[in-house]
C-alpha cells in the first residue's frame, strides 16, 4: 500500500468491492456502514491514496462503484488486511488484559480520561474496551461500574475477581515477559519459591503447563493489591474451610510466615 492508514469502516468497504461480483452504489455502501453517502464519497477519494498501484477504484454514474484490479493483486490486498485485522485484535485483547487488571488492582474509582492518558490511548478506544470488560466481567457476576461523576470501578465478589484474573491469564500460556504486565517479575519468583517449598505439589502440573497457578495468581493477585493499598478480604466460608481442616489451616499459616518474611 502506498504511505498512510486507512480507517476500519474504510476496510471494510475495501472487503466489500473485493467480495462483490457487481458494482455497489453509494447508497447501499453507506447503509451497510451505517454512514452518510457524503463520507463514503471522502472514504473513497482517501482510498485512493492508500491503494496499490495496480488496484484502482471505478466510479460509474447510476451503475455503481467497482475495484478494478487483477484478482491476485485483490487477493493479495486482502490478506495484508486480514493480516493487520488479527494483529489490531491481538493488540486489543493485551490492552484490555492490562486495563482489567489496571482496575481490579485499585482501591478508588477512576475517570475515563485518567485511563486514557495511562495506556496511551484515546478516550473513544478505552470506550470501546470497556464495553468489552464489562461483558466479560458480566458473565463471571462482576459488574463494572461507568459513572460520570464517580469515575470506573469494578464491583463484586474478591474471591471472583481472583478467580476470572487466574481463568484470564491462563487461557493462553505465557513467558514471563507476558506476566510483568500483571505482576512483578521478583514477586513471580518469590511466590513459586514459596510454594515449592511448602506446596509442590500445587506447581508440577502448571510448570509443566508453563503457566501459573491458580494459587499463585491469588497470591500475587493479593501481594500487587496490598502493595497498591488495596484491601484484601477473606469470605466467612473461606475462613471456615480453614478452620475444619488441620492440613489446609497448617499450610495457610506457613505460607503467610513465609510471605510475610519474603515481601516484608
Amino acid at each position: 500500500m502506498k504511505g498512510g492508514t486507512m480507517l476500519t469502516r474504510q476496510e471494510k468497504m475495501i472487503v466489500m468491492l473485493i467480495e462483490s461480483k457487481q458494482p455497489l452504489k453509494i447508497d447501499d455502501l453507506a447503509q451497510n456502514l451505517s454512514c452518510s453517502p457524503r463520507t463514503i464519497r471522502n472514504d473513497l477519494t482517501q482510498l485512493e491514496k492508500h491503494l496499490p498501484i495496480d488496484i484502482k477504484i471505478e466510479r460509474k454514474p447510476g451503475i455503481g462503484i467497482s475495484l478494478l484490479g487483477n484478482e491476485v493483486s485483490k487477493r493479495n490486498l486482502l490478506n495484508a488486511m486480514q493480516r493487520k485485522s488479527k494483529a489490531s485484535l491481538k493488540e486489543a485483547q493485551e490492552r484490555q488484559e492490562r486495563i482489567l487488571f489496571h482496575l481490579l488492582m485499585r482501591q478508588d474509582p477512576i475517570t475515563l480520561g485518567a485511563l486514557a492518558e495511562h495506556f496511551f490511548e484515546s478516550k473513544k478506544v478505552i470506550r470501546e474496551d470497556l464495553e468489552h470488560i464489562g461483558l466479560m466481567l458480566g458473565k463471571e457476576g462482576l459488574t463494572l461500574h461507568i459513572q460520570t461523576r464517580v469515575g470506573i470501578y469494578i464491583e463484586g465478589n474478591e474471591k471472583k475477581k481472583r478467580d476470572f484474573l487466574a481463568a484470564m491469564i491462563n487461557e493462553t500460556p505465557r513467558s514471563e515477559d507476558d506476566l510483568i504486565h500483571f505482576f512483578k517479575t521478583t514477586s513471580i519468583v518469590k511466590v513459586n519459591h514459596i510454594l515449592a517449598r511448602y506446596a509442590p505439589e500445587l506447581l508440577e502440573e502448571n510448570v509443566q503447563k508453563n503457566q501459573l497457578s491458580s494459587i499463585a495468581i491469588h497470591i500475587l493477585f493479593m501481594v500487587a493489591r496490598i502493595e497498591a493499598n488495596a484491601s484484601v478480604q477473606l469470605r466467612q466460608q473461606d475462613r471456615k474451610i480453614l478452620s475444619d481442616s488441620k492440613k489446609a489451616l497448617q499450610l495457610s499459616e506457613d505460607l503467610t510466615q513465609a510471605l510475610s518474611e519474603s515481601f516484608g
